[in-house]
């Protein structure tokens, strides 16, 4: 076994473990999620990443007879694909079903919260809340108040949409 194939067996083998590991632990953020990068610098991320050169490397070193370095090279357009799969399409499509949950959504409307990220007028922030089995759920959140919503202001559950709750401010007596 070369020194390339060896790289790309090691790449797989820890790609596809720390892809388990998220998956069965949750997910550690190393950069903002809604920043200039989207995410992309995310332990899954990396993880899918290494796992799709790992991969391909493998798949491309065995079936052909290219150098190792121009094989490694090739392996980055699988593992990108790969990435954008994952991150573009599964993950969004993952978190829209709500799997922690036996109920939708749509249950949440009527629920009072907490804000937990401020919400600005035309942004969204997030907001903590007891499901209907009494766990503590965050959810991302907007609202139609003009001056926004600061942190620590309780808040109602109005409607729910696929990605956000919409929320009024709770006023005290």
């Amino acid at each position: 076994m070369g020194i390339f194939a060896a790289l790309f067996l090691i790449t797989f083998v820890v790609g596809l473990a720390v892809l388990i590991g998220t998956a069965v632990f949750g997910e550690l953020e190393i950069s903002d999620a809604d920043g200039p990068l989207g995410g992309l610098l995310s332990v899954t991320s990396a993880s899918t990443l290494l796992f799709g050169w790992g991969a391909s490397g493998l798949v491309l070193a065995a079936a052909s007879d290219l150098p190792h370095p121009i094989v490694a090279l090739l392996a980055i357009a699988p593992a990108a694909s790969l990435l954008f799969v994952f991150r573009g399409l599964l993950l969004p499509w993952m978190a829209r079903q709500q799997s922690n949950s036996h109920a939708s959504r749509t249950a949440y409307i009527g629920r009072t919260g907490q804000v937990r990220v401020a919400i600005p007028a035309d942004g969204w922030g997030e907001v903590t809340f007891l499901d209907e089995d009494g766990a503590l759920t965050a959810a991302k959140a907007v609202t139609a108040e003009p001056a926004g919503i600061t942190i620590g202001q309780e808040v109602y559950i109005a409607d729910v949409d696929a990605d956000v709750v919409h929320v009024v401010a709770i006023t005290p007596l």
